[in-house]
């Protein structure tokens, strides 16, 4: 028994990981852009989405391979040294990172002139994908969109969430198309007498205006005669299909970073859970291949580079609950074995969630609450594997982002939603405020939630500052407290529990001792104290950069 003890002892002391931790950074200011856009010299193939193979892979073949993979992939790759997502053909660093308007909310994306400016609005063909109806158009001046409209039954519904998913996805960092909101006289609708519908086996047909007169008579009109659209522009370049949810594109040297370890697509989950999106499949991505320039102003159809867009909005806020009549979306998957046994075992007596969702009583909001939501339950309506390996790293990300909108941000995205029911638009605003800070609690409890970490100083010591995201968003009160040591290059501590000062959700740490070699090498390890216990430590890395500044040049969480 002796020498078990004596063994585990020695064991435990060989994988216990040193307080300083093992990573190290170089004395250089952090990656906040990647060249992810160097030209290639041939154009990728177009990559083609298969619907029904696309959701047997996703609900039995390859969730079985995973499931025997066992080890869950590991931290994502798409990050810099302090832990945060740079610019690149994926996402942008937007709001929190600059300051955004009301006005920039508003208007999100749209740079171009307002196709509703340039009537009449011609259509070439027929939607392809999704199950709303919708066309191919052009305007006036040849600029090529999606044309989409509301059903009657749910007036206002499918174009309003479409903004409001739109303008927070984009100020959220994403690529997303230009899209606006507006109306139709039918006066305002030609058809090109060349436009074709495809049907599902690719037969093409004339699609005259008598077919679209039908459509039309499907789809919500106001009691002028006006028809509420939606009109999305293509986006820029040579549309090559969906992103895979897992791997990379092979013919493209730029896309490094298998899918399911990129922060910038894990950390949707909670901003999508906040905003109820849950539409997430390949056909709702899209890869661009954008053309280089020559310098006589015409394009290189084949070198360029890819850009990654996310797409189709109309089904967040709660629209997925409406249009499929399903009470489970954002519960349960579309297939899900779990809550069929569940309900099955249960005789039918388990009292489930979203048994006790109620439709709101107001045009234009589809079935979107608070009460009930739970983030560590929220699910997309289709298995996508890159949220199946959210961390908590992850989560912490993608919650930040969220909280960062304020009640006037999203007043004014709902706003440009149109929502012609005053109480449609309250509503909206409050349910959004509510399951915003619900997603932020449960994300920040998982971590030591410090953030925006400022040092100032010289070799005869430092002031290092951050925020404490809890007391920021009035999630915690009363004293802030912390854990806090510091060590140099080598992991020797200098200093523990140096003093700490706190005021409105911010701290800072004063009199800490600068490392005596290597730049300056300092390793503050800050655990922030919640009641009795402390939460996993997060460890900041100062050194002195080029020109003596001492600045943060990494940021490691546990």
């Amino acid at each position: 028994m002796t020498r078990l003890i004596l063994i585990a002892a020695i064991c435990a002391s060989a994988c216990a990981r040193p307080a300083a931790g093992t990573l190290r950074y170089k004395a250089q200011e952090p990656v906040w852009k990647v060249n992810d856009a160097t030209t290639l010299e041939k154009r990728p193939e177009e990559r083609e989405y298969l619907r029904t193979l696309y959701h047997v892979d996703g609900f039995f073949v390859r969730r079985l391979t995973r499931a025997m993979d066992f080890a869950p992939s590991g931290r994502a790759l798409d990050v810099n040294s302090l832990d945060e997502v740079p610019d690149s053909t994926w996402f942008t660093n937007r709001i929190g990172v600059r300051d955004l308007t009301t006005d920039e909310l508003r208007k999100g994306p749209n740079e171009k002139d307002s196709p509703f400016n340039h009537l009449p609005v011609k259509i070439t063909g027929a939607k392809v994908g999704g199950t709303a109806i919708g066309f191919v158009a052009e305007d006036a001046t040849g600029a090529k969109f999606l044309l989409k409209f509301d059903l009657p039954d749910v007036p206002e519904m499918e174009t309003a969430a479409h903004v409001i998913g739109h303008r927070i996805v984009w100020a959220s960092g994403y690529n997303v198309p230009e899209d606006h909101i507006g109306y139709l006289k039918r006066s305002d609708i030609t058809v090109d007498p060349e436009a074709k519908l495809k049907d599902s086996f690719g037969k093409k047909t004339a699609l005259t205006a008598d077919r679209v007169d039908r459509a039309l008579s499907m789809v919500f009109k106001t009691e002028d005669g006006r028809y509420r659209v939606l009109l999305s522009r293509f986006v820029p370049g040579r549309p090559i299909g969906p992103y895979a949810r897992e791997g990379t594109r092979k013919d493209d040297p730029n896309d490094l970073i298998v899918h399911e370890r990129r922060r910038s697509i894990r950390g949707q989950v909670p901003i999508f859970s906040w905003i109820h999106h849950n539409d997430l499949q390949e056909d709702n991505t899209l890869d661009t291949y954008i053309p280089v320039k020559l310098p006589n102003g015409e394009k290189d159809k084949n070198r360029g580079h890819v850009v990654h867009y996310l797409i189709d909005f109309g089904k967040s806020v709660g629209v997925m609950n409406n249009s499929n009549n399903w009470k489970t979306v954002g519960f349960t998957y579309r297939i899900d074995f779990a809550a069929s046994l569940a309900t099955f075992l249960t005789l039918g007596t388990w009292k489930r969630p979203w048994d006790r969702i109620e439709q709101p009583p107001y045009r234009g909001v589809a079935i979107f609450e608070a009460d009930n939501f739970d983030p560590r339950r929220w699910k997309p309506n289709s298995i996508y594997f890159p949220y199946e390996d959210v961390d908590k790293f992850d989560g912490f990300w993608g919650a930040k982002i969220a909280m960062r909108f304020t009640r006037e941000h999203l007043a004014a995205i709902i706003e440009e939603a149109q929502f012609t029911d005053p109480g449609a638009r309250t509503y909206m605003l409050d349910t959004l405020i509510k399951r915003q800070r619900i997603v932020g609690r449960y994300w920040f409890q998982k971590v030591s939630p410090l953030d925006r970490f400022t040092v100032t100083g010289d070799q005869s010591g430092m002031r290092l500052c951050f925020d404490d995201l809890e007391y920021l968003y009035g999630f915690e009160s009363g004293t802030p407290r912390y854990r806090v040591a510091a060590y140099d290059y080598a992991g020797k501590q200098i200093q523990s529990q140096p003093l700490v000062e706190t005021s409105g959700g911010q701290a800072c740490i004063t009199s800490l001792p600068v490392g005596a070699d290597r730049d300056g090498y300092t390793i503050v390890r800050i655990a922030a104290q919640r009641g009795d216990s402390a939460r996993p430590p997060v460890r900041v890395h100062v050194a002195r950069i080029a020109g003596g500044k001492l600045a943060v040049v990494g940021l490691r969480r546990e």
